[in-house]
């Protein structure tokens, strides 16, 4: 069933049969490729409790649709959770938990107040409230949070079609992906600022942003080309190819991939939760499926060899990214990254979203994190926890955080589905913004 669904994508992708931009899409049917245990269902559900139960629903509001940043803030909300709200409503359709009517209902509302929204040249600010769609203090427009949205766009977009789909490609189309890129570099910026009109920042080397250049060189009217996307390859292989080795278990070596600046796990997710790569391969020989299979299988060998240091740490147990921590929200990473911070904080989304990479590992760790009733609750599993660190010959003391954050609610609830079905991975790889974005880099078929 892998391979028919994986071979049907990659002839859309490649062109074979009609892929073309319509409003008139052929429902997708969804199949079971994996059944879900209990840890599995209960995690899917809460996290689509988390958009359902936090986002704002509420008719008349401006900011109808927008989805909470993290549930301990009622009022922020950034536009990367909405987009990950916008594939959860989806997901919830064709698992039960909401109505077709419901879904599409709160799509379209949400679409409309997308469409009302400030923006620059297509770009969205990073946070704005979630009842006014204000922007937050002086939040950036962002580049990558846009993208995010966009993903989450072309889900709906696929799934629903007709004024869904108008809509998605409305606010898809009018992103002006050259405003964001320095020119003299061929490098995308990292932020905006209106106070200054200046951008700020670039994405000089491998990181969580690859939809960025699919979409942008996949832009009708905006596209880039294929020049960004190659000199961040260039520079990832000059600068950030490596491979690591595990003293506890060979099996757990890797070979050699392209690693990022601070080794946070979401980095080699966030694209991939979304645009199948499994079967493609750059003009390069990359394959970025595999990339992030070893990036995985090397968080997982530093768990082995380090667990008599962190006892957060072991084979039910692991993984570094972006999270809550003792000391506030930190970009957690390991070697080979460049720049890494690590204290033994494990982000139990990064383990568990990377359930398409190492699957009994991802299950091992899930099932792990809901044996202990600290780190799970109403919505799934929180954002972060750390069990003490070896100081002389005690441990610290345990740390929990009892917070949840709306993009790794999200990322996780996508990559679930995805091992469940393959299903958020099969309409985004028949819309017409990848098929074409991967065309024009050259991606094809290993």
């Amino acid at each position: 069933m892998k391979k028919m669904m994986s071979l049907l994508l990659l002839i859309c992708i490649f062109g074979l049969v009609g892929c073309g931009s319509n409003y008139n899409r052929d429902k997708i049917e969804r199949v079971i490729i994996n059944e879900k245990t209990d840890n599995i269902e209960t995690e899917m559900k809460g996290s689509f409790d988390y958009f359902y139960l936090t986002s704002n629903l509420n008719e008349g509001s401006a900011g109808y649709g927008l989805a909470r940043d993290r549930m301990s803030n009622n009022d922020l909300s950034s536009i990367a959770s909405t987009g990950y709200a916008l594939s959860a409503w989806v997901i919830g359709i064709e698992n039960g938990y909401i109505t077709f009517e419901e879904g599409e209902k709160i799509v379209l509302g949400t679409l409309d107040t997308l469409l009302q929204m400030d923006h620059h040249h297509g770009f969205f600010y990073h946070f704005i409230n979630i009842r006014t769609t204000i922007r937050s203090g002086y939040s950036e427009v962002s580049v990558i949070d846009t993208a995010l949205l966009a993903l989450g766009l072309i889900v709906v977009g696929e799934y629903f079609g007709g004024e869904i789909l108008k809509k998605a490609d409305q606010l898809i189309d009018s992103i002006e992906w050259p405003w964001y890129l320095n020119e003299t570099t061929s490098q995308f910026y990292m932020s905006y600022s209106p106070e200054t009109d200046r951008h700020s920042g670039a994405w000089n080397h491998y990181a969580e942003q690859l939809m960025m250049y699919i979409l942008s060189a996949g832009s009708k009217q905006y596209s880039v080309g294929k020049l960004p996307y190659n000199v961040m390859v260039t520079a990832s292989r000059l600068s950030y190819k490596g491979s690591t080795y595990s003293t506890s278990d060979p099996s757990y070596n890797t070979s050699e991939y392209l690693y990022t600046y601070n080794g946070s796990l979401f980095i080699y997710q966030y694209s991939q939760a979304y645009i199948d790569f499994r079967n493609i391969e750059d003009e390069n020989g990359i394959n970025w499926y595999e990339n992030s299979v070893e990036a995985t299988k090397s968080q997982y060998g530093f768990a082995l060899d380090n667990q008599t240091k962190y006892l957060s740490l072991g084979p039910d147990s692991w993984g570094a990214s972006a999270g809550d921590g003792p000391n506030g929200y930190q970009a957690y990473g390991l070697p080979l990254a460049k720049n890494y911070t690590f204290d033994g904080t494990v982000v139990p989304y990064a383990a568990v979203a990377s359930i398409n990479y190492l699957e009994e590992e991802a299950i091992l760790a899930l099932d792990n994190y809901y044996s202990n009733e600290f780190i799970y609750g109403k919505y799934g599993l929180k954002s972060a926890f750390n069990l003490g660190v070896l100081e002389g010959d005690t441990y610290t003391n345990p740390w929990y955080s009892s917070d949840y954050v709306g993009i790794d609610k999200g990322n996780t609830l996508v990559m679930l589905e995805n091992y469940v079905s393959g299903y958020i991975w099969a309409l985004v790889m028949r819309s017409p913004h990848i098929v074409r974005g991967l065309k024009a880099l050259g991606f094809e078929e290993k």
